[in-house]
């Protein structure tokens, strides 16, 4: 048997095993479960607030945020995207002027 032919044999083999786990993955059950409707305490933080007087623009949010949703453009002036943020508060834990803050303030509007 040459190396080329040896080659082709076990790369053959390793596609036929991807293969074979791919298929059996797609008739199992999934392992994480739909929650629905979750009640959250009433002290859940889910409303970003920034005090752009407090702000210098040091951007220690944008960089310490795991989901990038927070961006600094100067001083003051910020990007905030609701759809990315994980609210976990990193940034506001970081903030060296306490310029930002989480608040339930939505919640009780919607209430």
């Amino acid at each position: 048997m040459t190396i080329k032919r040896i080659l082709r044999v076990v790369l053959l083999k390793d596609i036929l095993d991807a293969l074979f786990v791919g298929l059996k993955c797609c008739f199992k059950k999934p392992v994480t479960k739909r929650l629905g409707n979750i009640e959250r305490p009433d002290n859940f933080r889910q409303c970003f607030s920034m005090n752009p007087q407090k702000c210098v623009g040091c951007k220690t949010c944008s960089r310490i945020c795991p989901s990038n949703a927070l961006q600094i453009i100067s001083p003051g002036q910020y990007t905030f995207n609701k759809e990315k943020c994980t609210y976990c508060g990193l940034c506001q834990r970081h903030c060296p002027m306490n310029a930002i803050s989480f608040t339930c303030a939505e919640r009780k509007q919607d209430g």
